[in-house]
């Protein structure tokens, strides 16, 4: 299980749950943490932009 995975179970019944994998954790499987909270801030605008991309393509 990764790190939240029974607070999810717990909450997931009054609350839209939303779990980050954030490098080094969970199931990422990610090594090298020198740069962690930049790689980080980067995935979550990467993410983003992503979304807003597949929207674009739908709509």
């Amino acid at each position: 299980m990764t790190d939240f995975e029974y607070q999810r179970e717990y909450f997931k019944e009054k609350y839209k749950v939303i779990l980050p994998d954030l490098r080094g954790h969970g199931k990422s499987g990610e090594k090298d943490l020198s740069n962690f909270f930049e790689d980080s801030a980067q995935d979550i605008v990467f993410e983003q932009l992503s979304n807003i991309v597949k929207t674009a393509r739908n709509s």
